[in-house]
């Protein structure tokens, strides 16, 4: 089976936020990792490999139903294809099960889940995304066409900034007249208004990550994980808060080859998603597959196979 090495290369066109766990806080730092850099240990920022897994299985899972008449799925196999599944009991091994979801589904082969008391491994080794800084010149590799190595002169804490927001009381302003005041005529005094001050602290535009993904996959499993982009690339947003107008990016991923070259294997800038062969490729494989799988297969067995329950199915 081929082994797959990307470098990919984030480009924010707004601020992004990517924030730590903090419930005790109003201002909503930036996620870190601790690193060494020469004789300084030091926190820089890091968007997690996680995030990025599992933005992939959200936007792998939609182009799949959306392919198969926008199929309806019961909980078990809708939390299994967006979230990974839950484990439940003690853990066995269903080869037959796990077969036959590697076979019908590339994209949970791929990035692995939880079926009933069993964990189907996926295929994905990666690193965080980093800046390119100052602090992490040890670690984004030299000479990548896309990125600008003037950021490695200026430290990661010089490309964020922090934003104040405020969550007014509605019905204090104009929409007061879509309020029952009947409703309100008992409202102790001393009750304070429904709103809230908080800070977002953020990465600036122009910010670049850099991201390494490894896959030890098959072409039906690379073509799953294309069909992520390629469903992303209509709102390519990295984090939580894009409805405030935070994450947008353009990204392009280089697949390292034999030599220690870099090809182009795809890129997505202002929203628009150009494939390099290799990535055409394997993406018109897996809708071929999809194609064939609505075509050809009993959609509820398959979805009796997502559940874990009793399946009849031929591969």
């Amino acid at each position: 089976m081929p082994i797959y090495q990307f470098n990919s290369i984030y480009t924010l066109k707004a601020p992004l936020s990517h924030q730590a766990v903090d419930p005790n806080s109003v201002v909503k730092k930036l996620n870190t990792v601790t690193l060494r850099n020469g004789d300084q240990i030091e926190q820089v920022f890091a968007y997690s490999g996680n995030a990025l897994r599992g933005g992939w299985r959200d936007q792998g899972a939609k182009y799949l139903l959306n392919h198969w008449g926008h199929l309806k799925l019961p909980q078990k196999a809708f939390n299994l294809l967006f979230t990974g599944g839950n484990l439940s009991g003690n853990q066995v091994v269903d080869v037959s099960r796990a077969q036959a979801i590697r076979h019908y589904f590339p994209l949970l082969s791929l990035l692995g889940g939880a079926i009933g008391n069993q964990i189907l491994a996926g295929k994905i080794t990666q690193t965080f995304a980093y800046p390119v800084c100052a602090e992490t010149t040890a670690i984004v590799p030299p000479n990548l066409d896309p990125i600008d190595y003037q950021a490695q002169k200026l430290s990661w804490r010089r490309m964020t900034e922090d934003k104040q927001f405020i969550r007014m009381d509605d019905s204090k302003q104009a929409l007061s007249t879509y309020l029952d005041q009947t409703t309100t005529a008992k409202k102790a005094k001393s009750e304070l208004p429904a709103q809230m001050l908080y800070g977002i602290e953020y990465l600036i535009p122009n910010t670049q990550l850099w991201h390494n993904l490894e896959l030890d996959c098959t072409e039906l499993e690379l073509g799953a994980l294309v069909s992520c982009l390629a469903e992303w690339a209509q709102a390519p947003y990295l984090g939580g808060m894009s409805a405030q107008g935070f994450g947008l990016c353009d990204l392009v991923m280089l697949q390292e080859t034999d030599d220690d070259s870099q090809t182009p294997f795809l890129k997505i800038v202002g929203g628009k998603l150009q494939l390099a062969p290799l990535a055409k490729q394997v993406k018109d494989q897996y809708d071929a597959h999809l194609k064939d799988i609505y075509a050809d297969t009993d959609m509820a067995q398959l979805i009796k196979l997502l559940e874990g329950k009793k399946w009849q199915l031929s591969l």
